[in-house]
């Protein structure tokens, strides 16, 4: 019983020693919160901006096809009239 009782008061003091609040664990290396968010602003912002530019070259290149396709047809009907 002795060994069940101490081996109960090794896995109390083992968990009661994770269970530390903030503020006991901080340390001067630690990064709050807020540093964190502010670190990701702007490798977010950079993101955000590789994404419009991908899209807009998108357009771009959607409508250079279809300025490709349509001067082809013209093209073709043109020289279906000459024939």
């Amino acid at each position: 019983e002795e060994d069940e009782e101490s081996e109960t008061a090794k896995k109390i003091t083992a968990l009661t020693s994770i269970c530390m609040t903030d503020e006991d664990s901080y340390d001067e290396g630690d990064v709050t919160y807020e540093e964190l968010a502010d670190s990701y602003k702007e490798p977010c912002l950079k993101s955000e901006e590789v994404c419009r530019e991908i899209e807009r070259q998108k357009k771009d290149q959607y409508s250079d096809t279809g300025r490709t396709a349509k001067a082809e047809k013209d093209h073709s009907s043109v020289t279906d009239r000459k024939v």
